[in-house]
């Protein structure tokens, strides 16, 4: 769940709704973004009375990366490769040919330049989350599932390696 807050009142907002949030949904995940705000992030964390499982960030740019990763990225991605892609070539060649030209596209997409033993590691590992999309996918036959499985998969990386370290160094 994302919280916005402005100015003139952001912290106070915040607090109220994060602290009304937390009495109902207790395990939920929230992401306070408090924009414009100058003052001390610790203590603005202490005034909201956020806990580990809360984000909170200062900027818009913090706010798209998120909303990147959970909402666009995987529907776009869903709809080129499994609803494109995949469809096109398993209609025509049958299902291994589009689950795997399909798989190989979504792993070329997710190379990121730097070491290349864990570009490579990245890209196999995108290869064979792009086949499990694909039996999804095709087992389901909607859309839908494999766009529910990535974003529950990119929440699961995001939490692993960015939200939960945020949360507990202080945002």
């Amino acid at each position: 769940m994302c919280v916005s807050a402005l100015p003139p009142s952001a912290v106070a907002h915040a607090r109220y709704l994060c602290k009304r949030l937390r009495q109902r949904y207790e395990e939920m995940k929230l992401l306070v973004g408090l924009w414009t705000y100058r003052g001390n992030l610790d203590r603005a964390r202490e005034r909201i009375a956020c806990d580990e499982s809360t984000r909170l960030d200062t900027t818009l740019g913090a706010a798209i990366t998120v909303a990147y990763a959970f909402v666009l990225a995987p529907i776009g991605e869903e709809l080129f490769f499994r609803g494109i892609l995949f469809r096109t070539l398993r209609d025509r060649h049958g299902f291994w040919v589009g689950a795997v030209g399909s798989a190989f596209g979504f792993g070329l997409i997710h190379f990121i330049p730097g070491n290349a033993a864990d570009a490579a590691l990245l890209m196999i590992a995108m290869f064979f989350t792009g086949l499990g999309l694909c039996y999804i996918y095709e087992r389901r036959g909607t859309l839908v599932a494999p766009i529910a499985a990535h974003i529950t998969f990119n929440y699961a990386v995001l939490d692993a390696e960015t939200l939960r370290p945020l949360a507990t160094n202080g945002g």
